[in-house]
């Protein structure tokens, strides 16, 4: 987030909307788990496939997002293009989103049996 702000260029709002939305969603997940909030509702709710969702989404949007900043940044030949371009090689979150999201189908369908 900090390599990208501010936005200067129209791609870079769509990376950094991505990237704080990913950042409010992985809060509330630590939240969800720290707080035990799980174990305390008695909603009907399948909370592996909902996090499996969360991050399938969010996989999808950082993969479109990154490649939106890398497509805006590369071209141009301005003074603040070194740190947007190493926002937008920010692959390894999508990597690991991807990683996590294998985990958690894993993980659901070994719960769902």
């Amino acid at each position: 987030m900090a390599c990208a702000s501010p936005a200067l260029l129209d791609g870079t709002h769509w990376f950094l909307f991505v990237t704080v939305i990913s950042f409010i969603a992985t809060l509330v997940w630590v939240f969800i788990y720290l707080l035990s909030i799980r174990e305390a509702l008695t909603l009907p709710i399948n909370w592996h496939l909902t996090e499996l969702f969360n991050t399938g989404l969010l996989t999808v949007l950082y993969l479109i997002a990154f490649i939106v900043q890398l497509s805006i940044w590369a071209p141009v030949n301005y003074i603040h293009r070194a740190p947007n371009i190493a926002a937008g090689v920010s692959y390894y979150n999508f990597s690991l989103l991807g990683v996590h999201k294998s985990y958690n189908s894993d993980l659901f369908c070994r719960t769902s049996l």
